[in-house]
């Protein structure tokens, strides 16, 4: 029997053809049928890809069989592939009846030894599995994102509303409550009503909780439920998550969840102690070690929630402890480390191993400290001399350029603040918007456009400017199809904000004529919004209800969209165009 290779849409498909030597032919009506089919497909290998319901039968030749949707390893000891008969062949195509009978067993034997298997692609999966709403949901990674992170958000929604959830034993009305599971989840910090002073324990824990699925879920959501489900990834999802997380296997892709979970779980603990350790100055040792472990997962996760409320002031977060460097620079270290993303930090551990690290971790740390540094020194010339209430230039001297450091630092998707910031100078805030709209880096647990996006888009753009054929970006060369991407993201990025800036000066439209806030001011809290940033010039509270449902949809699509975007877009086959169209000649400039 003679196999033959050959590509399929979605996904690579086996393909196996008579051969009259082999098998001799029974004549039959349909053989003329048959024998088209088969020219055709030798003309076009992806040719009628799928024209049969899935099945498997003994005694038929396959002339195309639809192997396992996980590649299978060699036996170390046969250096043969093992596939088990009916439950690992899912489908057979262009069925033809055959003189003498071709087993189940041979045919696999044949498979097994004379083919490298590969992928299933998703339409065969569908074929074999049928319609159904989950297959729907796992046939696509970005699909998958958004409606894992919306379920997260109604069901924490659901349980914050429960009398149990607040200290005063009262339901919450369901737009706070989603509102704040919505902050949680998409780890920003916005709120409506104080954490330490309005939630329960039992409402810290959701919160908490949601806290720490949403900012592992980006990676988690993709690897990790496929893997503890023991469900299947088509080829799209698993290239989709091997870009990335730059692993090169999939046993890689199911080992990465555990390496997150490490990494995540040990800045935590070790943050949260440094700081519960700290807190013992001032607190009991119980409700300091309850402060500072929850500082310490909501700081890494970059969500900026806090539980200071019941101890320094409502809504006050890090207001009060400008003058303790240990809790600002702690809480500085973890948002930074969180913001810096997975992969880097796996490249950073394995640099003993490895003796060198990739062009992103390099790219990464190079964009991270020089936006941090030039935000500090910004701030530090823009605020130095700001006499507005808790603003930076009532501070001592020498804790202006710690409070600078941290404003730069906590812009990056933090959330958490030691500065006013409605009494931020309109340049100041302009300056906070930019950096927001940057974010944190790749596959991490910040927000934002992310920082080798913009960066990807502003090396192309100069490069254009100077004339030069290809973007040049830290003295390596950028694809056209990794700066169409960024630019796409960027743009929606910037287009998301403009929507929700418009649709809150709509809402607010009283408060703005009534000077209770600027429009600035609005945009500072859309881009907030959408970056997942967290911080406030109006205080979040003081929106309208009206207000508040686009901050949230602006919440869920800055979490889920540009990493979802992102593989939408590396998902995309370029189909080729049947049509020609001619040159759109139009001026420009």
């Amino acid at each position: 029997m003679e196999l033959k290779q050959a590509n399929a849409e979605g996904g690579r498909v086996q393909h196996m053809k008579r051969n009259s030597e082999d098998i001799p032919n029974k004549p039959a009506a349909g053989d003329g049928v048959a024998e088209e089919r088969k020219s055709a497909s030798q003309a076009d290998p992806g040719a009628n890809a799928i024209d049969a319901a899935p099945e498997t039968h003994t005694g038929k030749h396959y002339q195309r069989a639809i192997l396992p949707v996980e590649p299978l390893a060699k036996d170390p000891e046969t250096d043969e592939i093992p596939i088990v008969p009916n439950s690992e062949v899912l489908a057979s195509l262009h069925k033809v009846e055959l003189a003498v009978s071709v087993d189940d067993a041979h045919l696999i034997d044949n498979i097994g030894k004379q083919h490298q298997v590969d992928y299933i692609s998703s339409e065969q999966v569908k074929l074999h599995q049928g319609i159904h709403p989950l297959n729907w949901i796992f046939a696509n990674p970005a699909r998958l994102i958004a409606v894992s992170f919306a379920m997260l958000i109604l069901l924490g929604g659901v349980l914050l509303s429960l009398p149990v959830a607040s200290n005063a034993g009262v339901w919450t009305s369901f737009l706070t409550s989603i509102f704040t599971a919505a902050s949680a989840v998409c780890v920003t910090g916005l709120v409506l009503v104080d954490t330490a002073a309005y939630w329960s324990v039992f409402g810290h824990v959701v919160i908490i909780t949601l806290i720490q699925l949403g900012g592992i879920g980006l990676i988690t959501v993709v690897a990790a439920f496929f893997s503890l489900t023991k469900k299947r990834m088509n080829i799209k999802t698993l290239r989709a998550v091997q870009d990335s997380t730059a692993s090169d296997s999939v046993a890689e892709v199911y080992s990465l969840v555990k390496r997150v979970l490490m990494i995540t779980l040990s800045f935590e603990i070790i943050g949260g102690l440094i700081l519960s350790l700290r807190y013992t100055r001032y607190l009991p040792a119980a409700k300091a070690f309850y402060i500072g472990m929850f500082q310490g997962v909501s700081a890494f996760c970059n969500a900026g929630f806090d539980l200071m409320g019941g101890w320094t002031g409502e809504y006050s977060s890090l207001t009060a402890l400008n003058a303790d460097p240990i809790v600002t620079m702690t809480t500085t270290l973890l948002l930074t480390f969180g913001g810096m993303g997975f992969i880097v930090w796996i490249d950073i551990f394995n640099f003993r191993k490895n003796r060198k690290l990739m062009f992103h971790s390099k790219l990464v740390i190079g964009l991270t400290a020089s936006i941090i540094l030039l935000g500090t020194v910004l701030f530090l010339i823009l605020e130095w001399s700001n006499q507005g209430s808790q603003a930076m230039g009532t501070l001592p001297t020498w804790q202006k350029p710690l409070a600078a450091l941290f404003q730069a630092a906590t812009l990056r998707t933090a959330g958490f603040n030691t500065i006013n910031q409605a009494n931020l100078r309109d340049v100041s805030k302009l300056l906070s918007i930019l950096i927001m709209f940057v974010g944190a880096s790749p596959v991490s647990t910040g927000g934002g456009m992310k920082t080798t996006t913009v960066a990807i888009v502003l090396a192309t753009l100069r490069s254009n400017v100077q004339g030069k054929k290809e973007a040049v970006l830290a003295r390596h060369k950028i694809s056209q199809e990794i700066f169409t991407r960024a630019f796409v993201i960027t743009i929606m990025g910037m287009m998301v904000v403009m929507a929700v800036s418009l649709l809150l000066m709509i809402t607010e439209r009283k408060a703005l004529a009534d000077g209770l806030y600027s429009a600035m001011d609005l945009v500072f809290e859309s881009m907030s919004a959408v970056g997942t940033v967290g911080v406030t010039a109006v205080q979040t509270e003081n929106i309208s209800s009206w207000g508040r449902i686009p901050l949230i949809f602006a919440m869920y699509i800055g979490r889920v969209g540009p990493f979802s975007f992102a593989l939408l877009l590396s998902m995309r086959s370029q189909k080729p165009e049947n049509v020609v169209l001619p040159d759109g000649l139009t001026f420009i400039g």
